[in-house]
Protein backbone atom coordinates (compact mmCIF):
# COMPACT_ATOMS: atom_id res chain seq x y z
CA UNK A 1 0.00 0.00 0.00
CA UNK A 2 1.69 3.33 -1.28
CA UNK A 3 -0.33 5.43 1.91
CA UNK A 4 2.64 3.50 4.34
CA UNK A 5 5.47 4.99 2.42
CA UNK A 6 3.70 8.64 2.92
CA UNK A 7 2.88 7.65 7.27
CA UNK A 8 5.70 8.89 9.39
CA UNK A 9 7.21 8.25 12.80
CA UNK A 10 7.57 11.57 15.39
CA UNK A 11 10.13 10.51 17.87
CA UNK A 12 10.19 13.32 20.28
CA UNK A 13 12.38 14.92 22.94
CA UNK A 14 12.42 17.23 25.75
CA UNK A 15 15.67 17.82 27.51
CA UNK A 16 16.22 19.98 30.37
CA UNK A 17 18.36 21.06 33.20
CA UNK A 18 17.50 21.17 36.48
CA UNK A 19 20.42 22.07 39.26
CA UNK A 20 22.75 20.51 37.06
CA UNK A 21 21.07 17.35 36.35
CA UNK A 22 19.85 16.64 33.00
CA UNK A 23 16.42 15.22 32.37
CA UNK A 24 15.39 13.18 29.24
CA UNK A 25 11.98 12.45 28.11
CA UNK A 26 10.77 11.13 25.17
CA UNK A 27 7.41 9.81 23.46
CA UNK A 28 6.08 9.27 19.82
CA UNK A 29 3.68 10.06 17.83
CA UNK A 30 2.42 9.33 14.05
CA UNK A 31 2.22 12.40 11.48
CA UNK A 32 1.76 12.25 7.70
CA UNK A 33 3.27 14.22 4.77
CA UNK A 34 1.98 16.85 2.87
CA UNK A 35 4.82 17.36 0.38
CA UNK A 36 8.38 19.78 0.42
CA UNK A 37 8.86 18.40 3.87
CA UNK A 38 5.86 19.88 5.76
CA UNK A 39 3.73 17.38 8.23
CA UNK A 40 0.76 17.22 9.96
CA UNK A 41 0.51 15.99 13.49
CA UNK A 42 -1.33 16.67 16.93
CA UNK A 43 -0.10 19.74 18.86
CA UNK A 44 -0.49 17.59 22.00
CA UNK A 45 2.24 15.09 20.40
CA UNK A 46 4.85 18.29 19.91
CA UNK A 47 3.83 20.12 22.70
CA UNK A 48 6.66 21.03 25.35
CA UNK A 49 8.65 19.24 22.90
CA UNK A 50 12.66 20.64 22.47
CA UNK A 51 13.68 18.38 19.93
CA UNK A 52 11.56 16.82 16.94
CA UNK A 53 12.71 13.96 14.71
CA UNK A 54 10.65 11.65 11.93
CA UNK A 55 11.51 8.61 10.64
CA UNK A 56 9.53 6.39 8.06
CA UNK A 57 10.33 8.69 4.72
CA UNK A 58 9.88 5.76 2.10
CA UNK A 59 9.30 3.59 4.18
CA UNK A 60 12.76 3.81 5.90
CA UNK A 61 13.21 3.56 9.56
CA UNK A 62 17.26 3.62 9.50
CA UNK A 63 17.02 7.21 8.79
CA UNK A 64 16.07 9.67 11.04
CA UNK A 65 15.96 13.37 10.09
CA UNK A 66 15.38 16.48 12.37
CA UNK A 67 12.47 18.78 12.28
CA UNK A 68 11.39 21.63 13.42
CA UNK A 69 7.56 22.70 14.61
CA UNK A 70 6.29 25.71 12.82
CA UNK A 71 2.96 26.33 13.81
CA UNK A 72 0.12 24.90 16.03
CA UNK A 73 -3.66 25.05 16.54
CA UNK A 74 -4.21 24.33 20.32
CA UNK A 75 -8.01 24.64 19.89
CA UNK A 76 -8.05 21.97 17.43
CA UNK A 77 -4.83 19.79 18.37
CA UNK A 78 -3.21 20.46 14.95
CA UNK A 79 0.44 21.16 14.55
CA UNK A 80 2.70 21.55 11.07
CA UNK A 81 6.25 20.24 11.29
CA UNK A 82 9.18 20.43 8.71
CA UNK A 83 11.81 18.44 8.13
CA UNK A 84 15.21 20.48 8.46
CA UNK A 85 17.68 18.47 7.91
CA UNK A 86 20.25 18.64 4.79
CA UNK A 87 19.97 14.46 4.24
CA UNK A 88 16.43 14.58 3.37
CA UNK A 89 15.87 14.53 -0.17
CA UNK A 90 11.96 14.77 -0.40
CA UNK A 91 8.76 12.57 0.17
CA UNK A 92 8.28 12.00 -3.40
CA UNK A 93 4.63 10.80 -5.10
CA UNK A 94 1.52 11.75 -1.84
CA UNK A 95 -0.46 9.41 -3.02
CA UNK A 96 -3.58 10.62 -0.94
CA UNK A 97 -5.85 13.44 -1.40
CA UNK A 98 -7.49 15.54 1.50
CA UNK A 99 -11.50 15.27 1.30
CA UNK A 100 -13.15 17.95 3.07
CA UNK A 101 -16.50 16.79 2.40
CA UNK A 102 -18.21 15.58 5.75
CA UNK A 103 -18.55 11.97 6.59
CA UNK A 104 -20.98 9.69 7.02
CA UNK A 105 -22.49 7.88 9.77
CA UNK A 106 -21.88 4.06 9.29
CA UNK A 107 -19.27 5.02 6.35
CA UNK A 108 -16.27 2.64 6.58
CA UNK A 109 -12.88 3.99 7.43
CA UNK A 110 -9.43 2.97 8.32
CA UNK A 111 -6.55 4.38 10.46
CA UNK A 112 -2.91 4.11 9.97
CA UNK A 113 -0.60 4.74 12.54
CA UNK A 114 2.75 3.77 14.68
CA UNK A 115 0.87 2.63 18.37
CA UNK A 116 2.48 1.55 21.55
CA UNK A 117 6.01 1.39 19.80
CA UNK A 118 7.82 0.41 22.95
CA UNK A 119 5.73 -2.86 22.59
CA UNK A 120 4.33 -3.19 19.30
CA UNK A 121 7.44 -2.28 17.20
CA UNK A 122 8.13 0.15 14.57
CA UNK A 123 6.11 -1.50 11.68
CA UNK A 124 3.11 0.40 10.88
CA UNK A 125 -0.50 -0.69 12.12
CA UNK A 126 -3.69 -0.92 10.20
CA UNK A 127 -7.66 -0.90 11.93
CA UNK A 128 -10.41 -0.56 10.31
CA UNK A 129 -13.77 0.51 11.57
CA UNK A 130 -17.08 2.82 11.08
CA UNK A 131 -17.55 6.68 11.36
CA UNK A 132 -20.13 5.93 14.67
CA UNK A 133 -20.82 10.07 14.83
CA UNK A 134 -20.62 13.11 13.02
CA UNK A 135 -19.64 14.62 16.59
CA UNK A 136 -17.21 13.75 18.82
CA UNK A 137 -16.59 14.06 22.67
CA UNK A 138 -19.51 15.53 24.23
CA UNK A 139 -20.95 17.08 20.93
CA UNK A 140 -18.20 18.54 19.88
CA UNK A 141 -18.40 19.06 15.73
CA UNK A 142 -14.99 19.82 15.11
CA UNK A 143 -14.41 15.42 15.26
CA UNK A 144 -15.74 12.19 14.11
CA UNK A 145 -16.19 9.36 16.53
CA UNK A 146 -14.68 5.98 15.10
CA UNK A 147 -14.70 2.33 16.07
CA UNK A 148 -11.11 1.45 14.75
CA UNK A 149 -9.28 0.78 17.60
CA UNK A 150 -6.57 3.21 17.97
CA UNK A 151 -3.81 3.58 20.38
CA UNK A 152 -1.07 5.77 22.16
CA UNK A 153 0.92 6.86 19.52
CA UNK A 154 -1.59 6.68 17.10
CA UNK A 155 -2.39 10.60 17.32
CA UNK A 156 -1.61 12.85 14.57
CA UNK A 157 -2.17 9.86 12.48
CA UNK A 158 -4.60 10.59 9.05
CA UNK A 159 -8.64 8.76 8.95
CA UNK A 160 -9.00 6.94 6.11
CA UNK A 161 -12.34 7.06 3.86
CA UNK A 162 -12.61 3.58 1.55
CA UNK A 163 -11.56 5.40 -1.17
CA UNK A 164 -8.13 6.37 0.30
CA UNK A 165 -8.93 10.00 0.98
CA UNK A 166 -7.68 11.68 4.39
CA UNK A 167 -11.03 12.83 5.81
CA UNK A 168 -9.62 13.24 9.54
CA UNK A 169 -6.39 13.46 11.83
CA UNK A 170 -6.52 10.70 14.58
CA UNK A 171 -5.90 12.89 18.21
CA UNK A 172 -7.95 10.66 21.24
CA UNK A 173 -9.74 7.79 22.37
CA UNK A 174 -12.62 7.10 25.43
CA UNK A 175 -10.79 5.56 28.35
CA UNK A 176 -13.46 3.30 29.94
CA UNK A 177 -15.35 2.60 26.29
CA UNK A 178 -15.03 -0.06 23.86
CA UNK A 179 -13.50 1.30 20.53
CA UNK A 180 -14.78 5.12 20.97
CA UNK A 181 -12.43 6.95 19.58
CA UNK A 182 -11.84 10.41 17.48
CA UNK A 183 -10.59 11.96 14.86
CA UNK A 184 -10.67 15.67 14.20
CA UNK A 185 -12.51 16.65 10.55
CA UNK A 186 -9.84 17.02 7.54
CA UNK A 187 -12.76 20.48 7.52
CA UNK A 188 -10.54 21.83 10.08
CA UNK A 189 -7.06 20.78 9.24
CA UNK A 190 -7.85 22.77 5.65
CA UNK A 191 -9.10 25.75 7.42
CA UNK A 192 -5.81 25.44 9.49
CA UNK A 193 -3.68 25.18 6.80
CA UNK A 194 -5.34 28.45 4.93
CA UNK A 195 -4.98 30.21 7.94
CA UNK A 196 -1.09 29.46 9.41
CA UNK A 197 0.76 32.53 9.69
CA UNK A 198 4.43 30.76 8.13
CA UNK A 199 4.83 32.91 4.86
CA UNK A 200 6.64 30.36 3.16
CA UNK A 201 4.00 27.54 4.09
CA UNK A 202 1.05 29.41 2.89
CA UNK A 203 3.23 29.71 -0.46
CA UNK A 204 3.42 26.80 -0.44
CA UNK A 205 -0.50 25.46 0.17
CA UNK A 206 -1.94 28.16 -2.48
CA UNK A 207 0.56 25.73 -5.11
CA UNK A 208 -0.80 22.39 -3.36
CA UNK A 209 -4.06 23.43 -2.82
CA UNK A 210 -5.73 22.46 -6.39
CA UNK A 211 -4.03 19.65 -6.53
CA UNK A 212 -4.47 17.94 -2.80
CA UNK A 213 -8.17 18.78 -1.90
CA UNK A 214 -11.28 17.93 -3.03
Amino acid sequence: MKKILSLLLLSIFTIASYAGTISIKDWYGTGFALKEGYVVTNYHVVDGATHVYIKGVGGDFSQEYAATVIEVDKENDLAIVKIDDSKFTGFGNIPYPIQTAAAEIGEDIFVLGYPMTDVMGEEIKLTTGVINSCSGYKGDNRSYQISAPIQPGNSGGPLFNKKGEVIGVVNAKLLGAENAGYAIKSQFLSNYLDATSDSDFNFFVKLWRGIAYK
